[in-house]
């Protein structure tokens, strides 16, 4: 998707800085910056409050209008405590459309990770099992947000006393109600290829699953400072298709059972919602020396559910902001016509690794001795003798070099 670029605090595409929108929203402020719109704070002259506008630019393309519609409709159906509150939408007066909502002064959970300091286990379950609640509300109206993430996680400075801020969902812009028309062409898949669940990189269909499998990906960046699978576009959706995340030991069993739960490679193997719930809460009040014990009464848990967890006694240091290049994107879906089932790799010892290697080796050197005999007077090319077939990502290469030397 093609954006222009503009300083930060500066105005989109039609409008600029102190323009009103609708004969009452004056815009003050850009402060942030989506696939398909600019957000900005500004001020509601009819109610004098502080008012976030999200005004849509005009580049978007008919599908894209198609989803601002979604956008509206979902959002004007939902109230919670954990979402952002939408108060009103409509277009201006060059027919840009745009959503008005509570304005949230903090920061995002993205920034707050890459800003540090590290965020305590306790903290990161409370914070989760407050989301994991805004998600069984979502859910059960019927909706799957497709697009949890640090980034869409607003942090409300906490009120009353209490000991930590409130996470509260925001952008709804590629939800899908279940069962719904699908916004997207035949073999694509939106999404942030940092968080997607693997159902949508393979094209299968998409459900509550799919937002467990993100959260526990977000909790997961938030214990440790760094995203499970980083890098950006494809590669980084695929990542999660050949190995599970990695999840340190030294966060104890439960986190370990728990993540590992979430971000199992088939939908049907993830706990619904309210087992999720019930064991943040129960980290929460364990902290980080959270026994096995606290999630063994988990009836969704996974009776097999085995966990990839680093051997390190120590924390994995923080590399800086997560970041998600592309954001919200259309990713080109892998397998979707297949439907093979989801499953893991399977690990292999270093010795199978390092015999296999031997054997390559020895293949290369047939084929270059092959390759400099050219071909006998008369008789036109050596067929060569037949070589075994190697499995995987190996035999792939050996096939592609077999071919560029003969």
């Amino acid at each position: 998707m093609t954006e222009s670029h503009h300083p930060a605090g500066t105005p989109g595409p039609g409008s600029t800085l102190g323009t009103v929108l609708a004969g009452r929203y004056r815009l003050e402020q850009r402060v942030g910056r989506g696939g398909m719109a600019d957000v900005y704070r500004a001020r509601d002259e009819l109610l004098h409050r502080t008012v976030a506008v999200k005004l849509f630019r005009f580049d978007t393309a008919d599908t894209d209008r198609a989803r601002i519609d979604a956008e509206m409709r979902t959002l004007a159906g939902l109230r919670h405590a954990g979402l952002v509150t939408l108060y009103d939408a409509g277009t201006d007066d060059d027919s840009a459309p745009y959503l008005v909502m509570e304005f949230i002064d903090g920061t995002t959970l993205r920034d707050r990770i890459g800003n540090g300091p590290a965020l305590a286990p306790a903290e990161v379950a409370a914070l989760g099992a407050d989301l994991a609640a805004s998600l069984r509300y979502v859910h059960a109206n019927g909706v799957v947000h497709r697009d949890v993430k640090p980034a869409n996680i607003l942090l409300d400075p906490p009120t009353d006393g209490a000991r930590h801020p409130r996470p509260r969902l925001t952008d709804f812009g590629i939800a899908q109600i279940t069962d719904g028309a699908r916004l997207t062409a035949d073999g694509t898949a939106l999404g942030t290829p940092n968080y997607v669940s693997p159902e949508q990189t393979t094209g299968r269909p998409i459900g509550p699953a799919s937002d467990i499998y993100s959260l526990g990906l977000v909790l997961l960046e938030a214990l440790t400072g760094r995203p499970a699978y980083p890098g950006s576009g494809v590669e980084a959706a695929l990542a999660r298709l050949h190995r599970p995340p990695l999840i340190p030991a030294d966060l104890g069993p439960g986190w370990g059972r728990l993540l590992t739960a979430m971000t199992e490679l088939d939908p049907a193997a993830r706990p619904d919602i309210g087992a999720v719930i019930g064991g943040l809460h129960a980290l929460a009040g364990a902290g980080a020396a959270a026994p096995d014990d606290t999630i063994a009464s988990w009836e969704a848990m996974p009776a097999g559910a085995t966990s990839v967890m680093s051997a390190t006694t120590t924390m994995l240091p923080a590399a800086g902001p997560a970041r998600d290049p592309l954001g919200t994107t259309v990713l080109p879906v892998v397998g979707a016509a297949a439907g093979r089932p989801l499953h893991r790799p399977r690990r292999r010892p270093n010795a199978v690794y390092l015999i296999g290697g031997l054997i390559a080796a020895a293949i290369v050197v047939v084929l270059l001795v092959l390759g400099l005999g050219g071909t006998s007077a008369g008789t036109g090319p050596n067929p060569g003798p037949a070589y075994p077939s190697v499995p995987g990502q190996l035999g792939r290469h050996l096939d592609i070099l077999e071919g560029t030397l003969s």
